[in-house]
C-alpha cells in the first residue's frame, strides 16, 4: 500500500523541529491557572458531592464558556488550514489527492491543537469529585473535536455552495456587493462557529442534567456534531483543488473594483504617523503582514471586543484578559509567517523587528481592552478606570510575550491570566 505523501512531508517537519514541549506545557499551565483560580471560578465544587442543582448548574455553565471558546478557536483556526493556510503555496502547483490529503490534515490539525485541549483539561483538576471531572473532560474534548470536525466540513464545503444553483437564492440575498463565491467563503467561518456553538450548547444541557442524576444523551451532542463535520468534509475534500482558481478569480474582481490606491492601504495604518520616526516604516510593515496575510485576526478582534463588553460589564476581568491572550496570538502568527532571513536582508536590527511587531500586534487587540474596560467604567466608575489601564497595558504585555515566545506563548498566557485574576485586590 502506497505511504499518504502529505502524511510523510508532515512527519518530515515535526521530526526537523524536535521534541515538542508545547502540549506538556499546556497542560501543566492549565492546572496552575486553575489553582491560582480556584476561589473565583471553582467555588461550586464543594457542592457536586451532594449532587446540588446549583452546582451542577455552575459547573455546566462553566464548563459551557470554556467548550465555546475551545469550539471558536479550533472553528476559526480551520480557515487557515483549508482556504489560505500553510499548504496552499504547495497545493496550487500540484495535482491534489483529495484522500490522503484530506486524512493527513485533519490528523495534523488535531496533533497542532491539541495543547488547547489539554490545557483545558488540566484545568478540571478542582473539581475534585471523579465521575464529575470525567463528565466535564466528555464535554470538554467533544467541544474541542465539534469546533475542528465542523469548521474543517463547513470550509471545504463552502466552494461547493459558492458554485451550486441550489444555494444561489440564498446567497444573493446575504452576499451584498460580494460575488456568490466570496459571500460562500466570508461567511463559512461565522456559519461553522454557529453549528458547532450549538453542539456545545447541548453538551453543556447534557452535563448540568448528568450531575443532577443519570446520565443524558446530550453529552454526545459535540462528538456528533464534529462526526457530521468530518464526514462533510471528507465528501468536499476534493473541492481544495478548486480554491486556487476561486480565490483568484475573488482577488481579481476586487482588484478590478477597488480604487487605484486601495490596495496600499491597510488596517491602522493612520496611527503610524504617531510613532517614532524610526519605527514608523516598520510597524507599517508589520501592518501590511497582518491586513494582507492575517486579516481574519483583525476583523476577529471586533467580535471579541463584542464579547469585551459583556465580560467588563459583569466584572469578569479574567475574561477580558483571556480574550486579549487568544487575541495576542497573532504575534506568534506574524513571526511563523515572516521568514528571518527578510528583515536581516533589509539590515533591520531584531530588536526594531521585535517591538514593531509588539506595537502592531497590540494596536490589533485593542479594540477588545478598550471595550471590555469602557465598560468596566460605564459599570464601576472609578474602579473601571482601574481596570481599563490594567488591560491596555496586559495587551502589550501578552503582544510582547508572543512575538518574543513563539509556540511557548500558550502556556506562558494561561499563567499569566490565571496569576493576575488570583490578585483580588486589583481585580474585583
Amino acid at each position: 500500500m502506497t505511504a499518504n505523501p502529505y502524511r510523510l512531508a508532515l512527519a518530515r517537519a515535526r521530526r526537523a523541529r524536535g521534541f515538542d514541549a508545547i502540549p506538556l506545557l499546556s497542560f501543566l499551565g492549565g492546572a496552575l491557572a486553575a489553582g491560582l483560580l480556584r476561589a473565583e471560578v471553582f467555588g461550586f465544587t464543594a457542592g457536586l458531592a451532594n449532587h446540588t442543582s446549583a452546582a451542577a448548574d455552575a459547573a455546566a455553565g462553566l464548563m459551557g464558556r470554556i467548550g465555546l471558546l475551545l469550539g471558536a478557536g479550533l472553528t476559526l483556526g480551520t480557515y487557515d488550514i483549508v482556504v489560505r493556510g500553510p499548504d496552499r503555496a504547495v497545493l496550487d502547483l500540484h495535482p491534489l489527492l483529495p484522500g490522503p490529503w484530506y486524512a493527513a490534515r485533519v490528523t495534523e490539525s488535531a496533533r497542532v491543537r491539541l495543547p488547547w485541549l489539554l490545557a483545558a483539561l488540566g484545568a478540571l483538576w478542582p473539581l475534585q469529585d471523579a465521575r464529575a471531572i470525567a463528565l466535564c473532560a466528555t464535554v470538554l474534548t467533544g467541544s474541542w473535536f465539534a469546533g475542528l470536525g465542523v469548521g474543517i466540513g463547513v470550509n471545504l464545503a463552502a466552494p461547493m455552495i459558492g458554485l451550486s444553483p441550489r444555494f444561489a437564492g440564498m446567497l444573493d440575498v446575504i452576499r451584498g456587493v460580494n460575488p456568490r463565491m466570496q459571500a460562500a467563503l466570508l461567511y463559512a467561518p461565522g456559519t461553522a462557529l454557529g453549528i458547532a456553538g450549538l453542539g456545545i450548547l447541548g453538551g453543556a444541557g447534557g452535563l448540568s442534567a448528568s450531575l443532577h442524576g443519570a446520565l443524558s444523551p446530550l453529552l454526545l451532542a459535540p462528538w456528533a456534531f464534529g462526526v457530521a463535520g468530518l464526514v462533510l468534509g471528507s465528501r468536499n475534500a476534493a473541492s481544495a483543488a478548486r480554491l486556487p482558481a476561486l480565490l483568484g478569480e475573488i482577488d481579481a474582481a476586487y482588484a478590478f473594483a477597488d480604487a487605484p490606491d486601495e490596495a496600499h492601504r491597510v488596517y491602522l495604518q493612520w496611527g503610524v504617523r504617531f510613532l517614532p520616526a524610526g519605527l514608523q516604516s516598520h510597524t507599517l510593515r508589520e501592518l501590511r503582514h497582518i491586513w494582507r496575510a492575517h486579516r481574519e485576526w483583525a476583523t476577529g478582534a471586533w467580535g471579541l471586543a463584542a464579547l469585551g463588553v459583556f465580560a467588563g460589564w459583569s466584572g469578569q476581568t479574567w475574561v477580558s484578559m483571556g480574550l486579549l491572550a487568544v487575541v495576542g496570538a497573532l504575534g506568534v502568527r506574524l513571526t511563523q509567517s515572516d521568514p528571518a532571513w527578510v528583515s536581516e536582508a533589509l539590515g533591520v536590527p531584531r530588536g526594531t523587528v521585535q517591538l514593531a511587531r509588539t506595537v502592531a500586534v497590540s494596536a490589533v487587540a485593542a479594540p477588545v481592552a478598550l471595550a471590555a474596560g469602557l465598560a468596566a467604567c460605564a459599570q464601576r466608575g472609578g474602579q473601571g478606570v482601574v481596570e481599563l489601564l490594567v488591560l491596555i497595558a496586559i495587551t502589550g504585555v501578552f503582544s510582547a510575550t508572543a512575538v518574543r515566545s513563539g509556540r511557548a506563548y500558550a502556556p506562558i498566557a494561561i499563567l499569566l491570566v490565571g496569576g493576575a485574576a488570583a490578585l483580588r485586590g486589583v481585580y474585583a
